[in-house]
């Protein structure tokens, strides 16, 4: 990166913040994205970047700002295209990290002592023949750390987690509208979520009952009472795919999105979730998200992803461990994003 050390004499302010601090905060960032694991290219260039920038640190230097040609040569990628307009549609991803990512990124400090956090930053150019944009890491302290309860007894008994929301999914393209940014229940948006599944509940409820007299009161060949029984039961499923994830919301106010809800390249589950806002006294405005909840495994630190509890837990989300998802079962409190061991 020959054009990087010609930039040594700009330095970017990153606060009174020391080097061991700023490379806890970077630490802070690189454990989390390696948690999160997410694979598009905005966030492959940010591992780059971060990497290299840990690496820098590491060897004694300064931190220094970053022009679009670093970035691009951090990744090693060949680009027809100008440093900057590669960099236009990366950086407005990265740009939003800590709108999408800042609670689950503050819960991982916390949770894994680190003194702060490190986010990506721009400083504009001031316009002009070779005036360029820098990118830094801006960090950021964090001012209280969550402590880890007390264990006693066997080795795993009474073992705790402790859940961070760590990212805002990206939901499929035909619920991109009203997901993306949550949607809001109550105003005209609750009026037009309750048509929806009165008017869903009223024709599949219809068309069974149709369906029901028919096969009781008329006469049918056998060919056309396996079509009657067939149809009737396929549009009973499209009516509980439909309804169901939403009377399970409104019954336990968390519960797994369907699996066509989020978008092809989210490759685990998500979940949704009702969350009552807090500058609403009465409680009676709620939003409804598309979120991921994930711990770190205290017994063998592999991600611990919310399933479904099945027979052994009915109606509840459970954490199960990705390398041991039969031993390694964590409860989840979504209200205080706390999780205990389980035994089957």
């Amino acid at each position: 990166m020959e054009t990087f050390e010609k930039q040594e004499e700009m330095m970017i302010d990153v606060g009174p913040v020391g080097t061991q601090d700023y490379q806890s905060g970077l630490l802070c960032l690189q454990g989390f994205l390696l948690h999160v694991r997410k694979a598009t290219k905005p966030y492959r260039v940010l591992q780059a970047w971060l990497d290299y920038e840990i690496q820098r640190v590491r060897e004694g230097h300064d931190s220094t700002p970053y022009e679009a040609e670093n970035l691009r040569a951090c990744l090693g990628e060949v680009s027809d295209k100008s440093a900057s307009g590669w960099l236009a549609p990366i950086w407005k991803v990265l740009q939003d990290f800590d709108e999408i990512h800042g609670d689950g990124l503050r819960s991982w400090a916390a949770q894994h002592d680190y003194s702060g956090f490190c986010l990506p930053a721009k400083q504009a150019s001031p316009g002009g023949s070779g005036n360029t944009s820098k990118y830094f890491f801006h960090y950021i302290a964090v001012t209280q750390k969550q402590t880890a309860p007390s264990q006693s007894g066997p080795p795993t008994a009474g073992i705790t987690i402790q859940y961070i929301m760590d990212t805002q999914i990206q939901p499929a393209w035909w619920v991109g509208w009203f997901l993306k940014s949550g949607y809001k229940l109550y105003g005209w948006k609750k009026w037009v979520f309750l048509a929806y599944c009165l008017i869903t509940f009223i024709t599949v409820g219809g068309y069974l009952l149709l369906s029901f007299l028919s096969i009781v009161y008329d006469q049918h060949s056998f060919s056309d009472f396996i079509k009657l029984v067939g149809s009737s039961v396929g549009v009973g499923i499209i009516g509980y795919l439909c309804l169901g994830p939403y009377v399970r919301l409104a019954n336990w106010r968390i519960t797994m999105a369907p699996l066509l809800f989020t978008a092809f390249n989210e490759v685990d589950h998500a979940q949704l979730e009702l969350v009552t806002l807090s500058e609403d006294p009465s409680g009676a405005k709620r939003e409804m998200h598309l979120v991921r909840y994930s711990a770190q495994c205290p017994i063998c630190s592999a991600r611990v992803l919310l399933r479904r509890g099945g027979r052994q837990f009915p109606n509840r989300l459970v954490g199960r461990c990705e390398e041991s998802p039969a031993e390694h079962v964590f409860s989840f409190d979504r209200v205080g994003g706390r999780g205990q061991i389980m035994r089957l």
